[in-house]
């Protein structure tokens, strides 16, 4: 068993890598170690065969995770017969819980469990979840008489329990889902070494990767998955996600020896309030000089401020007994970290509330243009197949031109923070692009009743534009918001850094309610129709659209802004040399790849003696 699962002794198997040993069997430098608890050897573990493996796992994990989110509104406004609204406000509030589970499973996996048992176990609840919903939904549609053709108004609503089994199965899904995604994007990139410069470039390769493995799971779901549910096949296609699932978890078992694993660092908030509470009681104490550290060599390596020199070893051992005021330097990084990461955190949650516009009021603008193409009709929701194809479009473009066309002429890449900036830029421009469409959807609505749905001849096709920039932001701002936040964390923060991504949507996902709400009230005023009406014909869905961009232009300036003062501090791990951790200091503002300055410490404890 893996130590990243439990804490075992090393045991002897054919084939370990020596440490120092040169050639294919070399160990990897980054302090990863393999099933049996050995130094991984490179050539036996991880790299992109380990990768490939947790990217298809990925890919069937999103199918089944979409199979049920893209849809969910509808089967509770057929099935379950809620009202839009209602329906409406509960999938947003399933989906941003969700996300917030991410938090829950990063705290996890770095505090206990580890990456490996942590993507098991919320697998498989996600799987349970799904099998489910597979009966439960097949119980309601037995239960009522709910088919594509049936007569709702002969039909009987749901009680509250079976409205309970749906939102336990539902709210399963989101935990097993939400739990699994920030272990699964560090467990990824555990499987190359950091310290190595061929796999650290593919390590930054995977996190694009990981976002077309997402893409290709979501494309299948919206067009296979969501085909069957529009026909009433509710309980078949949750059956198809079920075993999306099940055979995502077979493939991530069937990797388990050829894996890398960290162990798990411990309880974060722990060292996290242990570092404040120091610094709270020594608020008034200066820094002090190296030659003022006392280190004792023992077990645990503690230091405290010498103010004098004759200070007795009896004093020394009073202060290094104590619990909560003495922490390790690294400690105190891990801490700054966490805070230069949060100004850049904040930013990316002004970008999710422009991309979270996709699957809400893109769809209802799309539902009110000519869906018609040819002899088609093409469903809104299904123009989430053009965000998709556009993610994927743009990592192509950005790895095989873009980045060896930087690397060729200007010797450099893009930094993450850059790509970040580029992503803001983007997704200004979608939304503008989307303002235009309304502009023009307005111009060519069709009169009819006051009470009549909204109608438009422009074609749904004019919303291509918005949807390919939206994936082509996506790649830039998201893709480069997972490098970053990966690369800067601390080393026992990884899924905490990972789940930051996942949070960042989730927030974007409430505030962008909360903006509608607040919006809908402010311009519906003196029997005015609000921006966003039920019939929107009558509204200004431009207005809101413009709105939306210009406070991502505001949010791209504070971005430059926190960029420009960044200094990062990046935990190298181990390397062959010195076992000591190794701190980069790095400024990875907008115009830098931070990698100027590199600093070694040892991890000792600092007091400072008020």
């Amino acid at each position: 068993m893996a130590e990243d699962m439990a804490i075992v002794e090393p045991q002897e198997t054919p084939n370990r890598c020596e440490k120092g040993k040169v050639g294919k069997d070399l160990c990897t430098r980054d302090g990863s170690v393999d099933w049996y608890g050995n130094p991984a050897a490179r050539s036996k573990s991880g790299g992109w065969f380990a990768a490939v493996l947790l990217l298809v796992n990925q890919g069937l994990v999103t199918l089944a995770f979409f199979g049920v989110a893209a849809n969910l509104v509808l089967f509770l406004t057929r099935v379950m017969y809620m009202e839009n609204v209602d329906a409406a406000n509960r999938v947003s509030n399933w989906v941003g819980t969700a996300y917030m589970f991410s938090i829950v499973g990063a705290f996890i996996s770095d505090s206990y469990w580890g990456r490996y048992k942590t993507c098991i176990i919320f697998q498989f609840i996600f799987f349970t979840g799904l099998v489910e919903l597979s009966f439960t939904s097949y119980y309601l549609l037995q239960n009522s008489c709910y088919s594509y053709e049936a007569n709702s108004k002969s039909c009987k609503t749901p009680t509250h329990f079976e409205a309970l089994i749906l939102y336990m199965s539902i709210y399963q899904i989101a935990l097993g889902n939400g739990g699994y995604q920030p272990a699964m994007t560090a467990f990824g990139a555990d499987q190359f070494d950091a310290e190595s410069l061929e796999e650290q470039k593919s390590k930054m390769a995977f996190f694009s990767y990981f976002f077309v493995a997402n893409n290709v799971g979501s494309l299948f779901s919206d067009i296979v998955l969501t085909y069957l549910q529009d026909k009433g096949r509710w309980a078949l296609s949750f059956a198809f996600s079920a075993a999306a699932s099940f055979l995502g978890v077979v493939l991530f078992f069937s990797g388990t020896l050829h894996f890398r694993y960290f162990n798990p660092g411990g309880n974060p908030l722990v060292r996290i309030s242990q570092v404040i509470v120091a610094s709270v009681e020594n608020r008034t104490v200066k820094a002090p000089q190296a030659e003022y550290l006392y280190e004792d060599n023992g077990k645990n390596y503690k230091a405290a401020v010498v103010l004098h020199p004759a200070l007795s070893s009896e004093s020394m051992q009073k202060v290094s007994s104590k619990q909560w005021a003495p922490c390790t330097v690294t400690q105190v990084e891990e801490v700054k970290c966490i805070l230069r990461l949060f100004p850049i955190w904040i930013c990316t949650v002004v970008y999710s509330i422009a991309y979270n516009q996709m699957s809400s009021v893109f769809i209802e603008q799309g539902e009110a243009m000519n869906k018609a193409v040819s002899n088609l009709q093409i469903p809104p929701g299904s123009m989430n197949v053009f965000e998709i194809l556009g993610v994927s479009g743009f990592i192509v473009l950005y790895q095989f031109c873009i980045s060896p066309f930087m690397l060729k002429v200007l010797k450099k890449d893009f930094t993450e923070l850059q790509r970040m900036g580029i992503g803001f830029i983007v997704s200004v421009v979608a939304m503008f692009s989307a303002g235009l469409v309304e502009i023009y959807r307005l111009k060519h609505q069709r009169v009819c009743a006051n009470r009549c749905k909204a109608s438009s001849s422009l074609s749904i096709l004019w919303q291509v534009p918005q949807y390919v920039l939206v994936g082509g932001s996506e790649v830039f701002t998201y893709v480069g918001m997972m490098e970053f936040f990966n690369k800067e964390s601390p080393d026992g923060l990884k899924s905490f850094s990972s789940a930051l991504y996942v949070a960042s949507m989730s927030a974007g996902s409430f505030l962008s309610e909360l903006i509608v709400t607040v919006i809908i009230k402010a311009s519906g005023k003196e029997s005015r129709e609000s921006w966003i009406a039920d019939n929107l014909n009558h509204g200004r869905m431009d207005n809101f659209y413009f709105l939306i961009g210009l406070l991502n232009v505001l949010g791209f300036i504070l971005f430059v802004l926190c960029a420009k003062r960044y200094r990062g501090i990046q935990f190298a791990g181990h390397n062959d040399e010195n076992e000591n951790p190794v701190i980069k200091g790095s400024d990875d503002g907008l115009g830098t790849n931070g990698d100027e300055e590199v600093t070694q410490i040892e991890e000792i404890e600092v007091y400072l003696e008020a």
